[in-house]
């Protein structure tokens, strides 16, 4: 496999990719005798701008499907659908993700596509391109709002399946979906929208703490220019009402709209998660329930080890939320089972694919296939069934959340090295896709390598200290 070389075009970032897809150089003419302008299905199975190297593989005349961010859901997504001949173009506003180097898509990266003009731009032309109206499947909140505004202008190009726009922005707007919650009395914790520091000081004294601050789009908080002012988590845990305060005007200079919510009381293993598929003439394709066992960060983050679960009375609730909302297509929502009385609370719901759709696919449940066939005009079949008891592993993100937990007393490390060391899946190693798993590794190796060369020169640091004040 040669080097791609890195060049300066005047090309888009999806033209740029096709070429190198297809082995192209700047200066070189297309392959097979096929004209720029298009894009082969046949062509290479991976590629990425900036010098990646670039795998050639032949694919069936399946439809494509372009996922419009490749982190490491999009990766999940890519592997499934790629084992099945589909091919997957991947388009990120991320120059470089570990992700980017799977064998089973075709990435096009360029900061110009987190620009909404621009990324309408380059999917039109993507999907012209195309020698068939291509699949697309957003991957992330703002994505999915940018698909139901231009729903009419994008479905003369791609196949999509997408409930009523006002059903979008009720899933999407956590403000409108507490108040659809309150009219279709469905539990969630106590839940407030403070709109300044006044309003907040006047409902902080009938708040039951320990409570949580987080913002209204639940990824705002992963931006490189807010993550670090908040420690890259994804909720913050206030004590009492002075500590919420002083969160809060600390909070509210980088943004200034949160959520205040109660904290439901109960372990981690009390946050279950459920996926499913609608069909758009209503079916319903299946469902999957899975529970977090360890999250990162800590207690109120993303699920990094979890497990499947058979929990039919929590799927019959989830599933009535879901026809009451009249949606349609892939909906993803997490409870958590209140110790207090034992009834489900509902934390959060996503309107987008994520990890748990991956690993109910690892478990037999696959609700992508049932997506792409819905996507196509076919009738999906229902699915039901999935192996039970199986876990699912982040290990980088299970890793710094395992030190968390052992600090705090909840995990002994034994007990951790034990779970991980028994079979389960994982987002990031694939025996028929390893680069993107030896990426992330070295990566991680990296890390810890850095971190304790830190931790080692701060403590000789003090010892010398100690030895001088002596």
């Amino acid at each position: 496999m040669k080097k791609l070389k890195t060049h300066i075009s005047t090309d888009g970032p999806v033209e740029r990719v096709q070429r190198q897809a297809l082995g192209e150089s700047p200066e070189t003419e297309p392959v097979s005798g096929q004209s720029r302008g298009s894009y082969c299905n046949s062509g290479a199975g991976m590629s990425r701008l900036g010098g990646m190297r670039a795998i050639r593989r032949k694919y069936s005349q399946s439809v494509p499907v372009v996922l419009t961010e490749m982190d490491v859901p999009g990766l999940t997504l890519a592997r499934h659908l790629g084992r099945r001949g589909i091919p997957v173009v991947g388009l990120d506003s991320w120059r470089t993700r570990w992700t980017h180097s799977t064998r089973y898509a075709t990435i096009a990266a360029s900061p110009d596509l987190a620009s909404e003009p621009r990324l309408l731009e380059e999917l039109e032309r993507l999907a012209d391109s195309l020698n068939e109206r291509p699949v697309l499947v957003p991957l992330h909140d703002d994505h999915v709002l940018f698909l139901s505004k231009h729903r009419q202008a994008l479905a003369r190009r791609f196949r999509f399946v997408l409930p009523p726009e006002h059903v979008v922005n009720t899933v999407v707007d956590k403000a409108q979906f507490a108040s659809w919650c309150l009219e279709h009395d469905v539990a969630t914790p106590a839940t407030w929208y403070p709109d300044g520091i006044d309003s907040l000081r006047e409902v902080a004294d009938s708040i039951r703490f320990p409570a949580i601050l987080k913002p209204v789009e639940s990824r705002s908080w992963q931006d490189p220019k807010i993550g670090p002012a908040v420690g890259w988590q994804k909720a913050i845990l206030v004590r009492d009402a002075a500590h919420l305060c002083k969160e809060f005007e600390r909070l509210s200079v980088i943004d200034e709209h949160m959520i205040l919510q109660e904290v439901v009381p109960g372990p981690d293993a009390n946050l279950h998660y459920v996926v499913a598929y609608v069909a758009q003439d209503g079916t319903w394709c299946g469902g999957f329930v899975g529970r977090k066992l360890r999250t990162a960060p800590l207690h109120f983050g993303r699920g990094c080890y979890v497990e499947s679960v058979d929990d039919p009375n929590l799927l019959s609730h989830a599933r009535d939320i879901i026809e009451k909302l009249g949606y349609r297509g892939n909906l993803g929502l997490e409870f958590k089972r209140d110790d207090r009385d034992g009834s489900w609370k509902l934390l959060e719901i996503n309107a987008r694919y994520g990890l748990w759709d991956g690993f109910a696919a690892d478990c037999g449940l696959d609700l992508v296939g049932a997506a792409y066939e819905d996507a196509l005009g076919h009738t999906p079949q229902t699915r039901s069934g999935y192996v039970v008891g199986r876990r699912w592993v982040n290990l980088p993100d299970d890793f710094y959340a395992a030190v968390d937990y052992v600090r705090q007393g909840e995990l002994k490390p034994a007990a951790w090295i034990a779970s991980v060391l028994r079979p389960h899946a994982s987002p990031n190693f694939a025996l028929d896709d390893p680069r993107p798993g030896i990426i992330r590794l070295a990566g991680f190796v990296r890390e810890v390598t850095r971190s304790s060369a830190r931790v080692f020169l701060r403590n000789l640091l003090r010892l010398a200290r100690r030895v001088v004040r002596a």
